[in-house]
C-alpha cells in the first residue's frame, strides 16, 4: 500500500510527487531568487516540478539507470526552458528523494534536503537527509533573528553555493551529480517514508513528534494538519524561528509488506 499527500502554502504548489510502478519520487522546488517573480501560472520552479512529473519516469524507464535519468532531465529541462545563466540563483532548483523498488530490495537516492525514513522489521529505525542544505539554512534563520533584516542576500549567496556546498536538481547542461545512494533489502524493511522538508518541519522545526520513530509512524494527513495549525498559531513566527510561516508540504509512505 501507498499514500501520499501534498499541500501548497499558496495558490501553486512547488512540491511534487511521482507514483509509478515500482517507482516513488518526492520533489521539492526552490524558485529563482533573481529575476523570478511568480505569474498566474505559478512560480519557474513548480514548472521545473511538473516538468520532471511528467518527464523522470519516462526517461528512467528508457535508460533503467536513475542517475542517467536525472542528468538527462536537467540537460533536456536547460533547453525546454529556454536557460541561457549559469548562475544558481538565477535558476530554478529542486530536491529530489526517490525509491525504486527491484526484485530484492529498494533503492535509495537523495538529492537535496528532502529525506528519507525507514522503519526496519526488527523495529529499528534509519533517517537519511543531506544535512548540508539544512546547516546553510540555519545560519540564515540565526541571520535574519541576530540582525531582523531582510535576509534575502544571505539566501542568494547561499544559492550561489550550488554544485559547491552542496547539491540539487537545476536545468544544466554540464552540473555532474552525486546523490546519497543505498539500499534496504526487501525482507528486512517495514515502511519507507520520503518526505521534502516541508513535512519534516514536523519534527525539526515546530517539534510536533519528539523521536525519529514517532515521525516515521505517524499518520500523514494528521501529520499535515498538525504542521498546518501550529505554523499558523505561531504566524508572527517568535515561538518557532525560521524563514517563512509554513512551506508546501509533501510525503509518501510505503508499505513494504503490504
Amino acid at each position: 500500500m501507498v499514500k501520499a499527500v501534498t499541500r501548497p502554502y499558496r495558490d501553486y504548489n512547488e512540491d511534487g510527487f511521482i507514483i509509478e510502478d515500482g517507482f516513488y519520487v518526492v520533489m521539492d522546488g526552490a524558485t529563482t531568487l533573481l529575476n523570478g517573480q511568480a505569474s498566474k501560472d505559478g512560480s519557474i520552479a513548480e514548472r521545473f516540478v511538473n516538468y520532471a512529473k511528467k518527464n523522470l519516469y519516462r526517461f528512467y524507464k528508457e535508460s533503467n539507470d536513475f542517475l542517467e535519468a536525472i542528468h538527462r532531465l536537467s540537460r533536456e529541462s536547460y533547453h525546454y526552458f529556454n536557460i541561457s545563466s549559469k548562475i544558481p540563483a538565477e535558476l530554478p532548483s529542486m530536491a529530489l528523494v526517490c525509491a525504486i523498488e527491484k526484485k530484492n530490495h529498494y533503492e535509495l537516492f537523495i538529492i537535496g534536503d528532502s529525506g528519507v525514513a525507514i522503519k526496519y522489521l526488527s523495529g529499528r529505525y534509519k533517517l537519511k537527509m543531506d544535512k548540508r542544505v539544512k546547516a546553510l539554512d540555519q545560519i540564515a534563520v540565526d541571520y535574519k533573528y541576530r540582525n531582523h533584516v531582510d535576509f534575502k542576500d544571505i539566501l542568494i549567496r547561499h544559492r550561489n553555493l550550488l554544485g559547491i556546498k552542496y547539491q540539487a536538481l537545476i536545468p544544466s547542461l554540464d552540473m555532474v551529480y552525486e546523490p546519497l545512494i543505498f539500499k534496504v533489502m526487501k525482507n528486512k524493511v517495514d515502511k519507507i517514508l520520503l518526505f521534502t522538508d516541508g513535512y519534516f518541519s514536523m519534527r525539526d522545526t515546530f517539534m510536533i513528534t519528539k523521536k525519529n520513530i514517532d515521525f516515521i509512524n505517524h499518520d500523514l494527513d494528521k501529520g499535515v494538519q498538525r504542521i498546518v495549525d501550529v505554523a499558523y498559531q505561531d504566524k508572527d513566527m517568535v515561538k518557532f524561528k525560521r524563514l517563512k510561516v509554513i512551506d508546501d508540504i509533501t510525503a509518501i509512505k510505503i508499505d513494504c509488506q503490504s
